[in-house]
C-alpha cells in the first residue's frame, strides 16, 4: 500500500473461530489519504542537474507511486548517456516524507564521467568482411557529443545485416581531450547456407485439375560473396508439375543507404493440366527501403517462352519486356503464421512486345488482428486483379487471372471459376480460361484449440471476368461465387501443417456438381 502512495494505511486483521477448528481472517483496511509528489531534485555528482522535468512521470501533485519513481530514475540515467556522458551510475534515490502536509519529495542521485564527444574507432574480429563497408553503418561523426542512442542504432544495424553473430560497442576511458574511442567488437557468422525443403500441396477432390502438387526445393545461398554482404542465391524447384533454376544477385546499399540491387535469371517448365510453359527470363531491379515497412521496388524484366493450350493444343511463342513497379507494405513480426500486422502490396507492370503493349495491375493484401493474444485471430485477405491492352482471346494463358483453389476460393477447384473448355486430349475433363479481371477476398477467425493445434471457420467469395473490368460484372451477391468451410493447423518444427474443408455455396455452381472440397498443405498458413 506504500508503494501505491498510502503511507498512512492501517489493517486490522479479525480472527473467528468456527465450530469445525477453520479459523476464518477477514482483514479491515483503512487507506487513509494518498500522499503526491512535492518536488523533484537531480544530483548528477552531487551538483544540481538542470532537467526538463515534464519529461517524468512523477509530475507535481501525481501520486507517490514507487513505480512511477524508478521509471523517472531509469528516464534520468538514460538522458544522460544521449547526452554526453559514457560512464552514468545510478545511486540510491532518497523519498522524503511529509506526513503532516501528506507530500513527498524526490532527491535522485548520479555519479558520472566527464562529459565527452565521440573519438575514433576501432574494429576488431573481422575475417572476410570488408572494413570500408562496415564504416557504413556508423552513426556518429568523430567530435560530435557523446550519445549512447547512436551505439546503440549502430549495432542495431550491424546485426541486421545477418553476417555476425555478436556485435558489442564499448568506450574506452577518455582522453585528456575527453575524448571516447570506441571498440566495435564483431564475430563473423558463416556465410554459405545450404537448405532442402519440402513441399506439397493435396487436393482430394475428384475433379481438380493438377490435384496434387510435390517437391523438392533445394537452396544454396552465400550472403558475403564479394566482401561486402552481397547475396547470391541459387535456387531449385523440383516437382511433379514445376521445375525451376533460379539464380540471383543482390548488392545492399547500392548508391544509397537503403537502396538493394538485384539481378537475376530464371529457367522455368511448368507441365499443367490447362497449358505447358518453357521458357527463359532475367532482369534487374531496385529495392529502395523507405521506411521499416514500406519498400518500393522497380525493375527490368525480359521473358522468352513458349505456351501450349491443351484445349486446342496451339502453340504460340512470346518475348516480352517488363518493367515492374511494386510497393510494399508489411507490418508483420511473424511471416510464416502471423498473429498481427498487415501485408498489402500494389504492383503495376507494363509488358511490351512487337505488337502490343499489356498492362497487368494487382493489389494483394491481409490482416492479422489478435482478439485474445495468443488464443483468438481474425485473419482476412483480399486480392484484385487487371490485365489491360489485349483481348481475351489473343492474351497468353499465363498472364490471365485465376480463381479458385487453396490459395483463394476454396469451395471450388483450382483455377475453375468463369468460363471453361474440354481438353482435346480427355473431353470429359474442362479447364477453365481465366480471365482478364477478377476480385476475391474473405475472412477467418482462428482459434487456438490445444498448444500446437489450431482451428479456423473461413467465408471466401470472389468472382472473374473476360474483360479488364471485373466490377461492370457484379450486381449484387448472387453474381459472386461463395464457400464457406472449416481449417486445422498443426505446428511442426518445420511449419504449419494446414487442412482445408471447404464447401462452395451460392446459385453460380449446380447442385449436382457441389461437394466438399479438401486441400492439405505444408508450410506458410
Amino acid at each position: 500500500l506504500e508503494s501505491c502512495g498510502f503511507y498512512d494505511a492501517k489493517l486490522f486483521p479479525e480472527i473467528e473461530t468456527t465450530a469445525k477448528q477453520v479459523y476464518e481472517i477477514t482483514i479491515h483496511i483503512d487507506l487513509g489519504e494518498r500522499y503526491t509528489i512535492n518536488h523533484t531534485r537531480i544530483l548528477v555528482n552531487n551538483k544540481k542537474f538542470p532537467f526538463n522535468k515534464k519529461l517524468l512521470s512523477a509530475q507535481k501533485e501525481t501520486p507517490a507511486i514507487n513505480e512511477l519513481i524508478l521509471n523517472d530514475k531509469q528516464t534520468i540515467a538514460t538522458f544522460l548517456k544521449q547526452n554526453g556522458y559514457a560512464s552514468v551510475e545510478i545511486l540510491d534515490e532518497q523519498v522524503e516524507i511529509n506526513h503532516d502536509t501528506l507530500l513527498v519529495n524526490v532527491v535522485y542521485s548520479f555519479k558520472t564521467g566527464p562529459k565527452g564527444v565521440f573519438g575514433s574507432y576501432k574494429i576488431n574480429g573481422l575475417a572476410s568482411v570488408n572494413l570500408d563497408y562496415i564504416e557504413k553503418f556508423i552513426q556518429w561523426i568523430p567530435g560530435e557529443p557523446y550519445n549512447i542512442d547512436k551505439i546503440n542504432k549502430t549495432e542495431s544495424l550491424l546485426l541486421e545485416t545477418n553476417l555476425f553473430e555478436t556485435v558489442l560497442i564499448t568506450p574506452s576511458e577518455p582522453n585528456e581531450k575527453n575524448e571516447f574511442t570506441l571498440n566495435i567488437n564483431l564475430a563473423e557468422g558463416k556465410h554459405h547456407h545450404v537448405q532442402l525443403n519440402v513441399y506439397g500441396n493435396v487436393a482430394l477432390s475428384k475433379d481438380t485439375p493438377d490435384p496434387y502438387e510435390i517437391g523438392f526445393m533445394p537452396k544454396y545461398a552465400h550472403d558475403n560473396i564479394f566482401n561486402s554482404n552481397e547475396k547470391f542465391e541459387a535456387n531449385m524447384i523440383l516437382s511433379n508439375i514445376v521445375q525451376d533454376l533460379n539464380l540471383s544477385l543482390r548488392k545492399p546499399h547500392l548508391f544509397f543507404f537503403n537502396t538493394t540491387g538485384r539481378i537475376f535469371l530464371s529457367g522455368e517448365h511448368r507441365g499443367y493440366e490447362a497449358y505447358s510453359y518453357l521458357g527463359l527470363d532475367g532482369g534487374i531491379g531496385i529495392d529502395y527501403k523507405i521506411t521499416q515497412y514500406l519498400l518500393a521496388d522497380f525493375g527490368c524484366t525480359y521473358e522468352k517462352y513458349s505456351l501450349e493450350r491443351q484445349t486446342d493444343l496451339k502453340k504460340n511463342s512470346y518475348s516480352f519486356l517488363g518493367f515492374p513497379l511494386a510497393l510494399t507494405l508489411d507490418t508483420r513480426k511473424n511471416k510464416i503464421f502471423s498473429n498481427s500486422g498487415i501485408i498489402l502490396n500494389t504492383t503495376w507492370t507494363p509488358y511490351i512486345n512487337s505488337n502490343y503493349t499489356l498492362h497487368y495491375l494487382t493489389i494483394n493484401g491481409s490482416f492479422y488482428l489478435p482478439l485474445i493474444d495468443e488464443y483468438l485471430i481474425l485473419a482476412g485477405w483480399g486480392r484484385w486483379g487487371r490485365l489491360s491492352g489485349i483481348s481475351f482471346d489473343d492474351s497468353p494463358m499465363d498472364k490471365r487471372i485465376y480463381l479458385g483453389g487453396s490459395k483463394n476460393l476454396r469451395g471450388y477447384s483450382t483455377n475453375s471459376i468463369g468460363r471453361s473448355d474440354a481438353l482435346l486430349t480427355n473431353r470429359e475433363k474442362s479447364i477453365a480460361l481465366g480471365g482478364l479481371s477478377g476480385i476475391a477476398f474473405g475472412i477467418e477467425p482462428r482459434l487456438r484449440v490445444y498448444r500446437k493445434f489450431w482451428s479456423a471457420a473461413f467465408v471466401d467469395v470472389g468472382t472473374i471476368s473476360e474483360t479488364d473490368n471485373v466490377f461492370k460484372e457484379i450486381s449484387g451477391t448472387s453474381d459472386l461465387y461463395w464457400d464457406c468451410g472449416v481449417s486445422f493447423f498443426y505446428f511442426t518444427d518445420f511449419g504449419p501443417l494446414r487442412i482445408d474443408i471447404a464447401y462452395p455455396i451460392g446459385d453460380k455452381i449446380s447442385e449436382s456438381k457441389k461437394e466438399f472440397k479438401f486441400y492439405i498443405s505444408f508450410g506458410q498458413a
